[in-house]
C-alpha cells in the first residue's frame, strides 16, 4: 500500500472504501459496487452527495454514479483496515477497525439501495426499530449522515464517521474550558452550589460523549447553540441555590 494510500482506478477492486481529498481538510467516501476492467472510469460507487455537483446539503442524495465523476479528476484513495498507525493517519483515511469481506460490503450497498428505492427508507443504523424518513434518507448531514458514515457502515456494519470524531475531540478541549469558566462564574454568583475541581472536571468531560449525537445535530446548525446545549447539560445535576 503506497504511504499516500493512491491508488489508480484500474487498481480498484469490489468492495474497496475509496475516498478523494474534496478540500484540504474533507474527504468525500465512497463503496466500490461495480468494477468495469475493460474502463475503470465506468465501475460504479455508492456514494452520499448532491446529485447535481452543488454544495448544498438539501441536495445530496445516496446515489451510484461512475467512478470518474466520483473522483473528479482528484487522485483516487483506498482507506486502510486493520491498520496498526490509524492513529497517527488522518481521521477517515485508515481504521484499526477490521472489516467485513468484499461480498458483504457490496451486499450491504445494495441493501441501502434497496431500502431507499423500494422500501420504507433506509433504516437507521443506530434504532433498527426507525426507519428514516424520505427527507432524512436524502438529507445530508455533516456531523451524524454523512458519506463516511455511509461508507463505514458497508465495510464494518457500524455507523460512525472517524472526521467527526476527531472534530468533536478537538472542539471538545475548547469546550470544556468555555464551560468550566462558565460554571465558575454561577458558582461565584451563588447561582449553583460549589463543587470540587476534581469532581467537575470528571462530570463535565462525561457530559459531553453521553450528548455526543445530540451536540453533533446541535453543531451542524449552530456553534452557539451547541455551547449552550452542553452548559446546559453541565448544570443540569446541580439543585438551584
Amino acid at each position: 500500500m503506497p504511504v499516500f494510500h493512491t491508488i489508480a482506478s484500474k487498481d480498484i477492486w469490489l468492495g474497496d472504501h475509496v475516498y478523494i481529498w474534496s478540500s484540504v481538510f474533507h474527504q468525500h467516501h465512497g463503496i466500490v459496487i461495480f468494477v468495469d476492467r475493460n474502463d475503470p472510469d465506468e465501475s460504479q460507487v455508492l456514494e452520499f452527495s448532491t446529485y447535481d455537483g452543488s454544495r448544498k446539503p438539501n441536495r445530496a442524495r445516496i446515489q451510484v454514479v461512475s467512478l470518474k465523476r466520483f473522483r473528479k479528476d482528484c487522485s483516487l484513495k483506498r482507506v486502510v483496515y486493520g491498520s496498526r498507525y490509524a492513529r497517527f493517519k488522518r481521521a477517515g483515511t485508515a481504521y484499526e477497525s477490521q472489516c467485513l469481506a468484499p461480498e458483504i460490503a457490496v451486499d450491504n450497498a445494495h441493501l441501502v439501495l434497496e431500502q431507499i428505492n423500494y422500501g420504507d427508507g433506509f433504516i437507521e443504523p443506530n434504532n433498527l426499530t426507525k426507519p428514516w424518513t424520505a427527507e432524512e434518507a436524502h438529507g445530508y448531514n455533516l456531523f451524524i449522515r454523512n458519506c463516511e458514515c455511509l461508507a463505514y457502515w458497508c465495510k464494518t456494519g457500524r455507523w460512525i464517521s472517524a472526521q467527526v470524531i476527531q472534530l468533536v475531540e478537538n472542539v471538545s478541549k475548547y469546550l470544556l474550558a468555555i464551560i468550566k469558566a462558565i460554571i465558575d462564574s454561577l458558582v461565584r454568583e451563588k447561582l449553583i452550589p460549589s463543587i470540587g475541581q476534581e469532581a467537575l472536571s470528571e462530570m463535565i468531560e462525561s457530559i459531553l460523549p453521553a450528548c455526543s449525537s445530540k451536540f453533533c445535530e446541535i453543531l451542524n446548525d449552530s456553534v452557539g447553540n451547541a455551547i449552550a446545549f452542553i452548559a446546559i447539560e453541565a448544570i443540569k445535576p446541580w439543585p438551584v441555590s
